[in-house]
């Protein structure tokens, strides 16, 4: 699969690639400028470790979520899970 180095963020990215019918079904990271499939394991690791990197440089306000709306109850609910336990 090739993926196209002027994607900036994962939303930005999913989003193109389901409009080119090309649904992201397993996590990516920006590895030295490109982005790479990697295991859950490593995308939840990776999500934690750079949280609390912002959080312990710049406190716990420097985090924030934003939402289109497009999302299920169970879903908000997980993301309030996730944006408390920060």
């Amino acid at each position: 699969m090739e993926f196209y180095p002027s994607l900036q963020c994962f939303f930005t990215s999913s989003l193109i690639l389901s409009f080119l019918g090309l649904p992201l079904t397993k996590p990516l990271i920006r590895c030295h400028g490109k982005l790479e499939e990697a295991s859950w394991d490593e995308a939840m690791d990776l999500i934690v470790k750079r949280s609390q990197e912002i959080r312990d440089k710049y406190t716990s306000g420097a985090i924030a979520f934003y939402t289109t709306g497009q999302f299920f109850l169970e879903e908000y609910y997980t993301l309030a899970l996730i944006g408390k336990g920060g």
